[in-house]
């Protein structure tokens, strides 16, 4: 079995912080702020309370402020504790806030009740142009909190960029009143803003070009009227007094959002390498860590025992569970090559890796693992399989003849590089070869064979068609005779292959040839197979003596069908169509037919693929890392780009 594919590596990383690296140093999803307007008079604030505290535990990056501010933030009876600010006021007063509670997410201008939800939902799927790290150093004897930010900006930034630092108070007990009016001395307030350690609108950020690494630090004695474990410092940049480009959240008590070591969730995907071939690839890592540090490598694969690996790190073997030492900010170099045997192979293979020492768990979000997914190897999405008749011809042929042949040098011609071939007997366990998670693009080149297609392969064909999964392309010199036509002129059809020309090639038999059928002529109008040449048939199939071509001749018997190819008689020799989803091409004559025409072949194969919705160019393959957006200290570099 040859195997061209397409393949996906994806890089996990990796690493434990043991620096002052804070902010991871490539694109990073935003973690939403959102400003909340309320009141300790405001009947509706406690839902929307709630619903501030089910956002964060479905995100616990989601940075949140509350300002007490309007009138019903103003104390009617001396027991009611005073949450105002001066900052707070000027924002209300700023934005217009006229009813409460109401939020704002990221300054987005849509004010809400509650629309928050949603709105932080739809920003943390967007990715930021600057990442926010902050660490936090407490000295209980001074009561004095150090606060470090560092700034990475992804993208340039050409408008005024702002930075600020608040300081927000959790579990504070005071009086709110409830829905439905009545008084609760004990409610527990959270998020309440405090104090700016920044002017009103921000700080001013000198460099936000692309790469800029920007860092701050603040230092503040905390009042004795709070309670370390109670603060949160909230950092976040803004352009000028609107948009905010991200936030970031952390305790003020000894606290980080750096990079920690997490397990990223990965599918359980196959590769599939082409029979006596070596894949190889090679990246590059570099720790963002300013000290040395010593991880563990695992590697596993469920390779069949053909499959042979060699894993190395800066040109030195590799084992399955070997320590290695990275140095401060350290480059090194990983390559990886899959060779295959004589017999089909798949499987797929992982190598993991992560600090010799377990990681503290991250306090605000889901405790990391102490081994990480760093390289997952798998077959990748955009199938295109050729698979040949292996039924014997019929009528003898002047040379051996490779009904894959023409399919692959068109492919090849138009540069579509991720397709393979498998036997009809492989393809009955597809499952073992393709990524059924995708479409699969299939060629069946039935030939001149008897069956034209099997029973077996049919019930595959349908069971892809019902899950939505195949586009499909069928020719062969008998088929409509032996799908569909009757016994006495040779039929060798069952009701299931019988019934499949009807219900998913929309076709029907009609005649059983005709000898002067030589030459195919398009329908220039059609828009998808109008540009093609037309092309002479060629004397691939004979006796001893005699030409024998007798193309069949099938109709559509639906409106779903089309015709696209017709031969010099006018007569139909080809027809396309789609049941839903599924998208079918129909030809009645063989590509091998036209072994010589390199451009009626070339045309056909890319208005097949075309028709399908998938032009088969090369794929560039891009590095992703898919890891946790603030859980990485090491930088992936590819070392290049791999066009397969």
């Amino acid at each position: 079995m040859k195997y061209s594919i397409l393949i996906a590596f994806i890089l996990v990383n990796i690493c434990q912080l043991n620096s002052q690296v804070l902010v991871r140093r490539f694109p990073a999803n935003i973690n939403p702020l959102v400003e909340n307007f309320s009141g300790i008079n405001c009947t509706f604030c406690v839902p929307n309370d709630e619903k501030q505290q089910m956002l964060i535990n479905d995100n616990c990056k989601t940075s949140v402020v509350n300002y007490h501010a309007g009138s019903f933030a103003k104390p009617t009876k001396p027991s009611e504790p005073d949450l105002r600010t001066p900052l707070g006021d000027l924002l209300h007063n700023y934005f217009g806030i006229q009813s409460y509670p109401v939020s704002t997410t990221n300054r987005n201008g849509n004010f809400t009740n509650g629309g928050f939800v949603n709105d932080a939902k739809k920003i943390a799927n967007k990715i930021a142009k600057v990442n926010v790290g902050i660490k936090t150093t407490y000295d209980s004897i001074s009561r004095k909190i150090r606060i470090d930010v560092e700034l990475f900006f992804s993208e340039d930034v050409a408008d005024t960029s702002l930075l600020n630092v608040y300081i927000n108070e959790n579990n504070f007990k005071g009086y709110q009143l409830m829905p439905g009016g009545g008084d609760n001395f004990s409610y527990i307030h959270n998020h309440i803003f405090r104090k700016s350690l920044t002017s009103n609108w921000g700080t001013l950020i000198s460099k936000t070009s692309k790469g800029s690494l920007v860092s701050f630090n603040f230092e503040e004695e905390l009042d004795r009227a709070y309670k370390v474990e109670n603060m949160e410092i909230v950092a976040f940049v803004n352009i000028k007094d609107k948009e905010i480009l991200n936030s970031a959240t952390v305790s003020a008590f000894n606290d980080n959002n750096a990079p920690k070591s997490s397990r990223s969730k990965s599918e359980n995907h196959k590769l599939v390498i082409a029979n006596n071939e070596t894949f190889q690839y090679s990246y590059t890592i570099q720790s963002n860590l300013a000290e040395p540090t010593q991880y563990n490598f695992n590697i596993t694969n469920s390779f069949t025992s053909a499959m042979k690996y060699v894993v190395s790190i800066n040109n030195v073997s590799l084992n399955s569970s070997d320590s290695i030492v990275f140095g401060p900010l350290e480059l090194k170099e990983i390559k990886v090559s899959i060779s295959q045997g004589d017999s089909p192979g798949y499987g797929d293979m992982k190598i993991g890796c992560g600090p010799k020492i377990k990681p503290k768990p991250n306090e605000n979000c889901d405790p990391p693992e102490d081994l990480n997914e760093c390289v997952e190897i798998k077959l990748g999405c955009g199938n295109t399989i050729i698979i040949p008749n292996p039924a014997p011809l019929t009528d003898g042929r002047k040379n051996p003849i490779n009904l894959q042949k023409p399919i692959y040098d068109a492919m090849n011609a138009i540069r579509c590089k991720n397709y393979c071939d498998l036997k009809a007997s492989e393809m009955t366990n597809f499952d073992k070869y393709l990524d059924t998670t995708c479409l699969s693009r299939v060629f069946y080149l039935g030939g001149w064979g008897k069956p034209v297609i099997t029973d077996s392969l049919v019930d595959v064909f349908e069971t892809l068609i019902k899950a939505g999964k195949l586009h499909l392309f069928i020719s062969g010199q008998d088929l409509a005779l032996q799908m569909g036509g009757p016994r006495n002129q040779g039929s060798i059809s069952t009701n299931i292959t019988r019934n499949f020309l009807i219900d998913y090639l929309q076709a029907n038999f009609v005649d059983n040839g005709d000898s002067t059928r030589k030459r195919v002529v398009p329908y220039l109008s059609d828009p998808y197979f109008g540009m093609l040449p037309s092309a002479e048939l060629e004397p691939v199939y004979q006796t001893a003596t005699a030409l024998n071509l007798i193309p069949d001749r099938a109709s559509a018997n639906s409106s779903i069908g089309n015709y696209f190819l017709r031969f010099n008689n006018t007569t139909p020799a080809g027809t396309y169509g789609n049941i839903e989803k599924y998208k079918f091409v129909y030809m009645t004559v063989g590509p091998e037919m036209f072994v010589s025409d390199t451009t009626f072949l070339k045309s056909l194969v890319r208005s097949i693929l075309n028709y399908f919705d998938d032009t088969c160019k090369t794929r560039i393959l891009n590095i992703k890392d898919i890891g946790d957006s603030d859980n990485n200290s090491v930088s992936i570099i590819p070392t290049h780009e791999y066009i397969y």
